[in-house]
């Protein structure tokens, strides 16, 4: 019996024996499996980070590039601008100047002699004489032209014309005081048509509100522009005579001449 409870034990303690050796080893090997791998150890750099920044440098250029591009693109299709100027210091409206759009919308500005300040006007070229102008122009090859339309003989007591056009990123101007060439005289003759348009309706308005007695005298100078072709649209001075002729601000002779002026415009 004594000698079955000595084996018991030594068998006991053989297996407490193997189960100490086993468990570091068990252990271990836990361990082991718990252990992050290398790979999840290196940090793999953030793509959407670096991404980012360089989207960020590249929309930074482009950017900067469609800015200048834009920039490019705007002057090119900026508005056109027509500038015409005349001056002539003896005369009695000195000087003269018309700025205006592509579609005829034009600041007038003009000095009379002896007044110390100049006037300034809000004028609409019509469609008539806008195109006139335009297909002068055209026939020039203006922007393309590198003619000097002077003539060799100075003329400047007649006063000096210069005219620049500013238009698909373009500009070129031209002056002269006298031109042999027909389609550039021309062109300074319509802006002096508009110059007198304008200096009529200002003294006829005038003369309206403050000063009736130089009415007549008014319309007798616009008789005579009329009968030389000297008003740049008579639809528009139409529209004018047909009011005055109503008007009783204005003499009885003043009115007359209106209506008559206005039966030989519309015929």
């Amino acid at each position: 019996m004594k000698s079955f409870q000595r084996s018991n034990l030594r068998l006991l303690a053989a297996i407490i024996f193997v189960a100490n050796i086993g468990a570091p080893h068990a252990f271990a090997q836990s361990k082991a499996t718990a252990r992050p791998s290398t790979d999840t150890l290196i940090q793999t750099p953030n793509k959407s980070n670096t991404r980012s920044g360089l989207t960020k440098h590249d929309d930074e250029a482009r950017q900067e590039s469609d800015s200048v591009l834009a920039s490019t693109v705007a002057d090119d299709a900026s508005p056109a601008t027509y500038t015409y100027e005349f001056e002539q210091p003896q005369f009695t409206v000195p000087k003269f100047r018309v700025t205006h759009d592509a579609e005829g919308k034009a600041t007038v500005t003009f000095e009379r002699r002896n007044e110390p300040e100049p006037y300034t006007e809000q004028f609409t070229i019509s469609p008539t004489a806008l195109s006139r102008i335009n297909d002068l122009l055209l026939k020039l090859d203006f922007l393309n032209s590198t003619e000097s339309y002077q003539a060799e003989k100075d003329f400047s007591h007649l006063g000096t014309s210069t005219f620049n056009l500013q238009r698909d990123g373009r500009a070129r101007t031209a002056k002269f005081n006298y031109t042999k060439n027909p389609d550039a005289a021309l062109l300074a003759t319509e802006y002096r048509r508009v110059m007198d348009q304008v200096l009529f309706v200002f003294d006829i308005n005038l003369a309206r509100t403050n000063q009736p007695l130089e009415a007549p005298g008014i319309m007798k100078r616009l008789e005579i522009l009329v009968a030389r072709n000297g008003i740049s649209d008579t639809g528009q001075i139409a529209v004018i005579l047909r009011d005055l002729t109503t008007d009783e601000r204005i003499p009885l002779i003043a009115r007359n001449k209106a209506e008559k002026l206005l039966k030989k415009i519309e015929k």
